[in-house]
């Protein structure tokens, strides 16, 4: 590094300056004179997309990559750790590592007779990816999924216990744990996870579950666990604890029911003032619960004024979202007038409000912001700034159930755009192109995900 700096100071550099130097000083390295820094370049560099690990079993044991799910098909070169927990006398998993490499899709692991004894037993997990050195996606074997299930919260490190979180969290997607399965795991967790910012993690990752892969009548079910185990804690907690600020940040998200909705607008009227304690409220709950209030229109036309003018009446952001809330029907097309043609002068801080507004699923004439949003799609992108179109795509896209409705209105946006955008518009197209790409994709996921949820219950 100190070369390429002294080479390059006071000038510009390419990328393939940066590697030229690299590879020299690795070619000069006798311990790493074989390394091809050229092919992990292309490898990691200019290709796109992550790998999936694995375990699998058949007349052996065999460490499987699978190639990326992108526009990118291949397989790399990986350097892992391999993780070994076991019980032991005490409260804490006994843990062990072995080094791993990976060149191709599958190599033979060799484990001793004792190891692979009790792993097939379910006495031993196995996680790929330990210690988290490696690039990569990692699924957990049935065995080792079975056996972390019951003893993630003994695994002593909370980096482990994170890749172990997290490789449950992406077998979701290949339907390897249904959501449901998941959601248990973290409320077990919430309620004994000594490190905050797993804790924060575990709460981020299973709202993110219960709004885009459950269906709308078990959202509320799951959700109202969450809030309960969360109200609680902030009961126990001291004010002043990390855990505590956690917990106000994030509470706000699992108050789908209306009940505890209501509680929650309730603290805030009592200025958190509830059976002689005072709750703690930062800034950041109390901006939610207003949120809550017009979002679910809580209070009557005199509550919601009290709101405004103790809490938000200087505040012309809030103010616009709460205007796009409470709209009436011809209000709203002159909103969505505005937001189609943006005045350059305002903020598009102040239009995401307003976009937050309309996006509303509690609103009864969702459909139709819905049939609206995909017909202004490409409207906004060709006549707006690229960041604003960033910001209008990722505030208005639609909320909600209506997957099927979602993934024919992007692949019909997608096939408009082969046919209509001109050879001119190339740069802009590839643009458009790879965000519609993105969102089909994950929209797809979502559909298979609920798909599978559905079919459990037997719809």
């Amino acid at each position: 590094m100190q070369l390429y700096f002294t080479t390059f100071s006071w000038s510009s550099a390419a990328m393939d300056d940066f590697f030229d130097i690299i590879g020299s000083a690795i070619r000069n390295d006798p311990r790493h004179a074989s390394f091809d820094i050229t092919n992990w370049k292309n490898q990691w560099i200019l290709t796109g997309g992550i790998n999936n690990l694995r375990l699998s079993e058949d007349s052996k044991l065999l460490l499987v990559q699978e190639k990326c799910p992108s526009l990118h098909n291949c397989c790399r070169l990986h350097h892992f750790e391999i993780g070994f927990f076991e019980e032991g006398p005490g409260a804490q998993l006994i843990e062990s590592g072995i080094p791993a490499e990976l060149k191709g899709e599958q190599t033979s692991l060799e484990l001793d007779t004792s190891t692979f004894s009790k792993w097939k037993d379910g006495r031993v997990g196995i996680l790929l990816n330990y210690l988290d050195y490696d690039y990569c996606k990692v699924s957990l074997d049935p065995v080792s999924k079975g056996f972390f299930l019951t003893t993630i919260q003994q695994v002593s490190t909370p980096l482990s216990r994170a890749i172990v979180y997290m490789a449950f969290y992406d077998m979701i997607f290949s339907l390897q744990i249904s959501p449901t399965e998941f959601l248990r795991l973290s409320k077990k967790m919430i309620q004994t996870e000594r490190d905050d910012l797993l804790f924060n993690n575990v709460l981020n990752f299973s709202y993110k579950v219960i709004i885009y892969y459950l269906p709308v009548e078990q959202r509320n079910e799951e959700a109202a666990d969450f809030y309960k185990i969360l109200y609680t804690q902030l009961l126990q907690e001291p004010p002043e604890s990390d855990r505590s600020t956690i917990i106000q940040e994030n509470i706000c998200l699992f108050a789908l029911v209306r009940e505890h909705a209501h509680q929650l607008v309730k603290l805030l009227l009592s200025n958190g003032q509830i059976e002689h304690r005072k709750i703690p409220m930062n800034s950041y709950m109390k901006s939610n619960i207003i949120e809550l209030v017009f979002k679910k229109r809580l209070l009557d036309d005199e509550g919601r004024k009290m709101i405004i003018d103790t809490y938000i009446r200087d505040n012309r952001y809030y103010l616009g979202f709460v205007e796009a809330c409470l709209a009436n029907p011809s209000k709203k097309e002159e909103i969505w007038k505005e937001i189609l043609k943006p005045n350059p002068r305002d903020s598009f801080f102040l239009y995401s409000f307003l976009m937050r507004g309309l996006n509303n699923e509690e609103d009864e004439n969702y459909q139709e912001f819905e049939k609206k949003f995909f017909k202004s799609v490409l409207t906004v992108f060709l006549e707006t700034r690229r960041d604003y179109f960033n910001i209008f795509f990722e505030k208005m896209f639609p909320k909600g159930d209506n997957v099927d409705y979602h993934l024919d209105c992007l692949k019909n946006l997608d096939d408009i755009i082969d046919k209509e955008l001109h050879a001119h518009f190339k740069d802009t197209r590839n643009i458009i192109k790879k965000l519609l790409k993105e969102k089909i994709a994950v929209t797809e996921l979502r559909k298979t995900v609920l798909d599978s949820v559905l079919k459990r219950l037997g719809r």
